[in-house]
C-alpha cells in the first residue's frame, strides 16, 4: 500500500501532459535550465497570475495546464523569496534559486504585543495555498529575521527554506534545502500535502516540521546535520507516513512522532547518529516496522 502511495505521489510530480507549456522535467532546451536574475515574487491572489513581471513564464491555471514560476535566480532582502498566498488555481514553482537573503525588521504595534506582520519568511512560502508542486529549486542561506517590541529586541527563527501554512494538495519534490537560519521545512496546519525526494542538510532549526497536517507523506527525503535537537519532527499529524528517508543527526532524535499523531507509520526508514533513532510521545497505534539503524550515516 505504501509502494502505492508514494508511486501516486510522484506521479503527480513528473507527469504533465504534452499541451502544457512548459515541462516540469528540465531538458537542454527547457527555458528554465539557467536561472536569471529576478526580484523577490509575491502572488497574493490568483489575479496577480496575470500581472507582469510575477515571474510566471506560461501556463493557464489548470491542472493540465498549470501556471509556472521557473528558472529564477533570487536574493530576497528581508523578504519572502517566492510568496503565493490566497491562491487557488494550480501552479508549478521548479528550477530556481533562492538564496543569501538578508536581516529583517518585524515591527510590533504600540502594545507590544501583536506583530503587524505574523507570518515567518521563507525562501519558498505557501500561505492559504491549494494545488501547488514546488519542485527541483535550491534554497539555501535564508538568514535571521529581527522582531523588535518596544520593550525588548530578540531573534526569531523566520526564515525557512520552504514553509507551506494553512495550504492543501501541495507537493514537495526534489528540492535542496540548506543551511538556512530556521528549519529546512516548516509543513503547518495543511492538508493533503507531499514532501518526498528532497534534500534537507545543516540548518539552524528541525530539518523537517511537522504541525497539524494529518496524513502527511514524508518520503524519500535525505535528512541530516541539522542543528535542532530532532531532525524530522512530527506532531499533531494523525495518519502520518514517514518511510524511505536517510535520517541522520547528532542530537537527541532522528525521527520524532508527537502529541497526537496516532495511527502514524515510520517504515523502511536509515537512521544514524541520534541518540533516540526513533522517539514516540503521545500517539497512540503508531507503527514501527523494517527500519535500519546503522553505525554512521551514509555518504551523501
Amino acid at each position: 500500500m505504501i509502494a502505492r502511495i508514494l508511486a501516486l505521489a510522484l506521479a503527480v510530480v513528473v507527469t504533465v501532459p504534452a499541451a502544457s507549456a512548459v515541462s516540469l522535467a528540465a531538458t537542454t532546451t527547457d527555458p528554465c535550465a539557467d536561472p536569471t536574475p529576478h526580484p523577490p515574487i509575491a502572488i497574493l491572489g490568483d489575479d496577480d497570475f496575470a500581472r507582469p513581471g510575477n515571474g510566471v513564464v506560461g501556463g493557464a491555471g489548470t491542472p493540465a495546464d498549470p501556471y509556472v514560476i521557473c528558472g529564477w535566480d533570487i536574493a530576497p532582502q528581508g523578504v519572502d523569496g517566492i510568496l503565493l498566498k490566497d491562491t487557488t488555481r494550480h501552479v508549478v514553482i521548479r528550477n530556481n534559486v533562492v538564496h543569501d537573503s538578508l536581516v529583517e525588521v518585524k515591527h510590533y504595534d504600540t502594545s507590544g504585543v501583536v506583530p503587524l506582520d505574523k507570518r515567518i519568511r521563507a525562501g519558498v512560502y505557501l500561505y492559504n495555498a491549494e494545488n501547488v508542486v514546488v519542485a527541483d529549486n535550491e534554497i539555501v542561506r535564508m538568514e535571521w529575521a529581527i522582531s523588535v517590541t518596544v520593550c525588548a529586541c530578540f531573534l526569531i527563527p523566520g526564515a525557512d527554506g520552504i514553509a507551506v501554512e494553512f495550504s492543501s494538495g501541495v507537493t514537495v519534490t526534489g528540492n535542496r534545502l540548506e543551511r538556512n537560519s530556521a528549519f529546512g521545512a516548516r509543513l503547518r496546519e495543511s492538508t493533503d500535502v507531499v514532501f518526498c525526494g528532497n534534500v534537507v542538510r545543516e540548518n539552524r532549526g528541525h530539518g523537517v516540521g511537522v504541525y497539524n497536517v494529518p496524513g502527511v507523506l514524508l518520503c524519500g527525503n535525505d535528512v541530516r546535520d541539522n542543528h535542532a535537537p530532532t531532525e524530522l519532527i512530527v506532531s499533531a499529524s494523525p495518519g502520518a507516513q514517514v518511510v524511505d528517508n536517510v535520517v541522520c543527526g547528532h542530537h537527541f532524535a532522528g525521527v520524532a512522532i508527537t502529541f497526537g499523531s496516532h495511527g502514524s507509520l515510520v517504515a523502511r526508514n536509515a537512521l544514524a547518529g541520534a541518540q533516540n533513532p526513533i522517539h514516540v510521545q503521545g500517539s497512540d497505534g503508531v507503527t514501527v516496522q523494517d527500519n535500519v539503524l546503522l553505525p554512521a550515516c551514509p555518504t551523501a
